[in-house]
């Protein structure tokens, strides 16, 4: 087993560091914290099984909580330029990532108004809350808390009342927003 305290980075491929650090610092709030600009690295290109690498990087960190995006641009080697369009049920390789907003009507207004993102539902679409999940639809992993019938209706209660929404932002990378629903401890 691998001993994982906590989420280093999730790493972004762009063809324009400038405007991808503009485009989620607009999006997230991201605030930029560190950039390396041509670096040529022998030790990170062997560990990336490239010969001859050079690239730029911006690493911005989500102001708001303990998230950081390295933002990559190869200069060389050059990868593929498109932009793959993957669904969320398509195999290979993460399909999204999800953060949590207080309020999501306010975060779907956001990024519906924008042409840069791609709402991943049809035209008429509003985040819902979840169906009513019931406690005998999941099982928790402690013994002791599966047989806690109370702290299942709780939790099934705080489920059926989640809303999310699935985009894909300009680069395709898909992140799922979902309104915080788990109370502070």
């Amino acid at each position: 087993m691998l001993d994982i305290r906590t989420m280093g980075h999730i790493s972004i491929v762009v063809s324009n560091l400038e405007e991808a650090e503009k485009y989620y610092s607009e999006l997230f709030g991201t605030k930029a914290i560190a950039s390396l600009i041509n670096l040529k690295n022998d030790g990170m290109a062997k560990n990336m099984g490239f010969e001859n690498l050079e690239l730029s990087e911006k690493i911005l960190k989500f102001v708001h909580c303990n998230l950081v995006l390295v933002l990559t641009q190869f200069h060389s080697p050059q990868g593929s330029s498109e932009v793959p369009k993957h669904q969320i049920n398509d195999m290979g390789g993460p399909r999204h990532i999800g953060l949590n907003v207080e309020n999501i009507e306010s975060a779907f207004d956001f990024l519906k108004g924008r042409s840069d993102v791609e709402i991943l539902n049809n035209a008429d679409f509003r985040p819902v809350s979840y169906s009513k999940i019931s406690p005998d639809e999941f099982k928790l992993e402690s013994s002791t808390s599966e047989q806690n019938q109370q702290e299942k209706e709780k939790l099934a209660q705080l489920l059926s009342k989640k809303k999310t929404f699935f985009f894909r932002d300009k680069y395709g990378l898909i992140w799922e927003i979902e309104e915080r629903f788990f109370e502070e401890s």
